[in-house]
This record gives structure tokens, C-alpha cells and sequence, in this order.
């Protein structure tokens, strides 16, 4: 079961755009990842390079998580609204949650839940 002050400390680096860093220090070398029903990503190395692929086809990106970050043992839940800032200059926002599993202080295990059809919608 993660400590509070270490799943803040990860909500931090990530509304402070740290995304690849907190990666690289909160998620267990094998962590799993799903993207609502699509195949599991694997591993620290795997998941890094889809974020900086991610981060390299936006100008920006602004991420706010919702409160209440709900905890129950290992699994937490978090709801973020992240702002994207395309290269052409259009403005998209997505709205999802994210599941965790943490053992101890590193997340073992994420599924994140969110509308494709905000990928396509610009403000």
C-alpha cells in the first residue's frame, strides 16, 4: 500500500508535467498498462516511449487531477483532466480515470478509462 505523501508526490510530478521522470521513479520495472480495451503495455522502457511520443505530437500538455484521490489498500483512483495543445494550434480536453495498483511505493498495475472521442474534439 502506497504512503498518501508518495501518491501526492506522484500527482505532483505529473500536474507539473514530469511525466517521463515520474514514470522512471514510481512504476516497477514490469508495470502493466491499459489503455481502455487496448493491449497491455509492459515494462518502464515501453512505457516512457509511448509517453514521449505522446508529449513529441503535442505543443503542450496541461494535466490537473480531481480530488478526491481515492485509496482502498493498493489500488488508487485518480481522475485527471489533461489540455492538450496541438502543433496546429488547437486546444483538445480529456477527462479519465486511472486505476492503480501499488505495491508498496511503486505502481505495479494501471487501466486507464476515458472517451476516445476526445482526442478529436478541440475547444
Amino acid at each position: 500500500m502506497p504512503a498518501e505523501n508518495v501518491v501526492k508526490q506522484y500527482v505532483t510530478m505529473i500536474e507539473a508535467n514530469e511525466h517521463l521522470h515520474a514514470i522512471e521513479m514510481f512504476y516497477a520495472p514490469d508495470a502493466k498498462v491499459v489503455e481502455n480495451a487496448n493491449a497491455p503495455l509492459t515494462g518502464v522502457r515501453a512505457l516512457t516511449a509511448r509517453k514521449a511520443t505522446t508529449l513529441a505530437n503535442v505543443r503542450s500538455v496541461r494535466a490537473k487531477c480531481v480530488p478526491p484521490i481515492l485509496q482502498s489498500g493498493d489500488y488508487v483512483m485518480l481522475r485527471w483532466i489533461y489540455y492538450f495543445e496541438t502543433h496546429d494550434d488547437k486546444l483538445r480536453r480529456v477527462e479519465e480515470l486511472a486505476l492503480q495498483q501499488w505495491q508498496g511505493d511503486q505502481i505495479i498495475g494501471e487501466q486507464f478509462f476515458f472517451d476516445p472521442a476526445q482526442l478529436t474534439k478541440d475547444l
